[in-house]
């Protein structure tokens, strides 16, 4: 007779910095009693660093265990169902534009402005779903609305609908997503000068000089990183108390970040008469959600965008998809707590944890990660009991991953 048992899986993880992956130690006895706290090694079957095609485990030395070690199982690669090691993958945040879209290779797009357009109610209504609940069948609706005058174009539009849309958003007390406005308006560069903002105020201070000084009336633009892609984005200038050195810049809406100093080369200018010739449009940067190990997991805020009363308004719904990627520290760490018995019930009890988890992985690390699955079989006079286990083993992504990746070549998992 034979049974399956229930799935289970193990994770060992190292602290994520270089050098903890090893081949060093002779034998598993001497890597027990002499490894640095936090290595890693695989050895063959009799216990030795003589590794060869064959059954083979992985010792993660741990002083947070009683026994000082953690080791997997003794894994045959003849019997692996998959194995794979994968690299570190930036996550991204979604982005969608509404109008000018400067990110593909060729930008495009625009904000419509029909003639006649008094009266008109711009809006953008935002469904974000599983807002605040489990329930799969939950959103939440957020939007940005702006009322035309007769003589308004792109940058009006742009200018009132951003404003709309940071006041919407500063209701909540997670980051849903952070407007900001771009155009392929007519831009003066900035030869000199630097300036300090800071996230979520509209104050900015000049630390030197700008070449070309701002005024009342002109948007001054910030080049900030979006997935890694550097977008210029622009505020409207309210007033100025000068241009040199500890002077400042009152902006028309909250900076959206993120916080730094930036030097003339993240610094542009668009003149008010410019910005009345150019295409506006508004990249809507997705957030990151809260992440708490046990309760909320890694996450990216997602939304879906529709426009109404936008005429041939150009959106991009989703230019950018949201992904956590792979290999971030935090979902390592989620590995572990789930590996040690939790089952990511949606429902918990508010108290303190009875007992400490053992995390070993760091939540700023970037790691690779090997996957391992396969069957652990054990017998006895009656009973055949095969059982389907994972193994995830986390590493530096650099020299670890491919010191790990070389070892499983060699004993023939992948």
């Amino acid at each position: 007779m034979s049974e399956f048992q229930k799935s289970t899986f193990q994770v060992l993880a190292t602290d994520g910095s270089a050098g903890k992956y090893v081949s060093t130690h002779a034998d598993i006895k001497t890597f027990v009693a002499s490894a640095t706290d936090g290595q890693m090694q695989m050895f063959a079957e009799d216990g030795t660093n003589s590794l060869a095609a064959g059954k083979f485990f992985i010792a993660l030395k741990n002083s947070k265990e009683a026994t000082g070690f953690i080791r997997s199982e003794l894994i045959d690669p003849a019997k692996l169902a998959s194995a794979r090691v994968a690299v570190n993958a930036a996550g991204t945040n979604q982005v969608s534009v509404i109008g000018y879209n400067p990110l593909p290779v060729t930008p495009f797009g625009s904000i419509d402005t029909p003639a006649g357009g008094a009266g008109l109610l711009y809006q953008a209504n935002f469904m974000i779903p599983e807002f605040g609940s489990y329930s799969a069948n939950d959103f939440a609706i957020r939007q940005g609305h702006y009322q035309a005058a007769a003589a308004d174009g792109q940058v009006q539009v742009a200018n009132g609908l951003t404003q709309s849309i940071v006041w919407n958003m500063s209701r909540d007390a997670d980051t849903i997503m952070r407007p900001h406005r771009v155009t392929n308006s007519t831009i003066t560069a900035i030869a000199t000068g630097a300036i300090d903002a800071k996230l979520g105020q509209k104050v900015v201070t000049i630390t030197t000089a700008l070449a070309t000084a701002a005024t009342a009336g002109d948007y001054l633009g910030l080049t900030v990183s979006v997935n890694g892609t550097n977008v210029k984005t622009f505020y409207r200038v309210v007033s100025t108390t000068g241009n040199v050195a500890g002077d400042t810049i009152t902006l028309d809406v909250e900076f959206q970040g993120p916080t730094a100093s930036y030097a003339a080369a993240s610094i542009d200018l668009v003149t008010a008469a410019n910005a009345a010739l150019g295409d506006w449009g508004i990249a809507l940067v997705g957030g990151d959600k809260k992440f708490v190990l046990g309760k909320m997991e890694l996450g990216k805020m997602k939304f879906t965008t529709t426009l109404i009363d936008m005429g041939a308004t150009t959106l991009t719904d989703k230019a950018t998809v949201a992904s956590v990627g792979n290999g971030d520290g935090r979902r390592v760490q989620e590995l572990e707590w789930a590996a040690q018995g939790n089952e990511r019930d949606l429902y918990r009890m508010g108290e303190p944890y009875l007992f400490d988890e053992v995390i070993n992985a760091s939540a700023t690390g970037v790691y690779g990660v090997a996957s391992l699955s396969y069957f652990s079989e054990t017998e006895t006079e009656f009973v055949n009991t095969r059982s389907p286990r994972q193994l995830y083993v986390a590493v530096q992504d650099g020299t670890d991953r491919a010191l790990l990746a070389a070892d499983l070549t060699t004993v023939g998992a992948i």
